[in-house]
C-alpha cells in the first residue's frame, strides 16, 4: 500500500508542475497588460492558483512529507492488560 502512496504522490506532484506551468503561460505570458486590471481575468487567477497549492499539498501529503505515519511504527500502548 506504501508503494501505492508513494507513486500517487509522484504523478501528483509531477502533474501539479504541468498546471503550474500552463497557467504561467496563460497568466503571465499570453495576457496583455490590460490582462492585469481586468477584474475578470484576476478572478480567474485567484482559484488556479489556490487549486495549485492545494494539488501540491496533497501530493507531498501522499507522499508522506511533513508528516508522521503513525501507522508504520508499532505503539507500545498495545499491550494486554493482565489482572493478577
Amino acid at each position: 500500500m506504501r508503494i501505492l502512496n508513494i507513486v500517487s504522490g509522484i504523478a501528483v506532484l509531477f502533474t501539479t508542475l504541468a498546471f503550474a506551468h500552463l497557467l504561467q503561460h496563460h497568466f503571465f505570458y499570453a495576457a496583455t497588460d490590460d490582462d492585469a486590471h481586468n477584474p475578470v481575468f484576476l478572478a480567474r487567477m485567484i482559484p488556479s492558483m489556490v487549486v495549485g497549492v492545494l494539488s501540491l499539498i496533497g501530493g507531498c501529503l501522499l507522499l508522506g512529507v511533513g508528516g508522521s505515519d503513525k501507522r508504520a511504527r508499532p505503539s507500545s500502548d498495545n499491550r494486554l492488560l493482565t489482572v493478577a
